[in-house]
């Protein structure tokens, strides 16, 4: 079955270097534990301080956040339920949730996916433009069953690693964001590696996995 994949990831503020990418499906709890986990342990090596999220519903669940959206609005403040969210378990130190409806408000990981859109996805010969119904000019008709049936599309495992190729070559490229903010270090990769941040190990992976396996629906 021929699918567009929804991709998961994480950025980092300063440094410009996204992390946990995963292509799926679609995104669900199990993919944001998954991609959590791979930033985590496999590329940061450490706990983020503060994370600021987009506002859908998985990333804002009571199984991740710890508690409702109803909840938060009526406990403003710190709560001790909050502490049994995913992220807070894990030990995040503060979550921000971006404003509805309001894209600029996140405009950085917005920008990361427009170059990545730009530079990656629109290389593909299955490319059949954006995701924004309204944006007609933007779609590009093509035949993608006949594409499948003659076995011209990769499969998720293989558009994965190119993509995991693609970040390996945007993170030791000069940014030229890093360099209108006078950084010492203007690669993505440098910066995040020898510039000044938060440092905090991560819990036993163990307990990480255990995590993981508990159940997303609540």
């Amino acid at each position: 079955q021929a699918i567009r994949p929804a991709l998961v990831a994480w950025i980092d503020v300063k440094s410009r270097r996204i992390m946990g990418a995963l292509l799926c499906r679609s995104s669900n709890f199990d993919v944001l534990k998954e991609s959590f986990f791979k930033m985590v342990y496999r590329e940061a090596q450490g706990i983020p301080k503060i994370l600021y999220i987009d506002n859908g519903k998985d990333y804002t669940s009571k199984a991740m956040m710890g508690q409702t959206k109803k909840e938060r609005r009526e406990h403003s403040g710190a709560s001790d339920a909050a502490a049994n969210g995913y992220y807070h378990q894990m030990g995040v130190r503060e979550i921000n949730v971006a404003i509805p409806y309001h894209p600029w408000s996140k405009g950085q990981i917005e920008r990361s996916f427009g170059t990545l859109c730009n530079n990656f996805s629109k290389l593909f010969t299955s490319y059949t433009g954006t995701l924004t119904g309204s944006k007609t000019e933007n779609k590009i008709p093509k035949d993608i069953e006949k594409m499948l049936a003659n076995g011209e599309l990769l499969n998720m495992d293989e558009v994965q690693q190119k993509l995991d190729a693609y970040l390996e070559r945007y993170h030791h490229r000069v940014s030229s964001a890093l360099s209108d903010a006078g950084e010492t270090w203007r690669t993505p990769m440098e910066l995040f590696e020898k510039g000044e941040r938060y440092k905090c190990a991560p819990p036993p992976k163990e307990y990480a996995i255990e995590l993981m396996k508990q159940d997303c629906t609540a």
